[in-house]
């Protein structure tokens, strides 16, 4: 999707990350108004093109394989 915005494609329901073949971190956003985009999670400006529309209602489900939080606290 070019050219975001929340007033007319929704606020960012959900976001799904996920690896891709090649262990690139991509995501899925999912729109309230309908419709859903692909980005590349590590690339700063597709996340950063996003964000306004991201807030702490949006649910995430990263499906990369990980550790528990307890082994990232230092």
């Amino acid at each position: 999707m070019m050219n975001y915005e929340p007033t007319k494609h929704g606020a960012v329901t959900a976001i799904k990350i996920y690896y891709k073949e090649d262990r690139t971190p991509m995501a899925d956003l999912a729109f309230c108004f309908g419709g859903k985009t692909t980005i590349e999670w590590t690339n700063v400006e597709q996340r950063n093109a996003y964000k306004k529309g991201i807030n702490g209602y949006t649910f995430i489900f990263d499906e990369r394989v990980k550790n528990d939080f307890d082994s990232f606290v230092k």
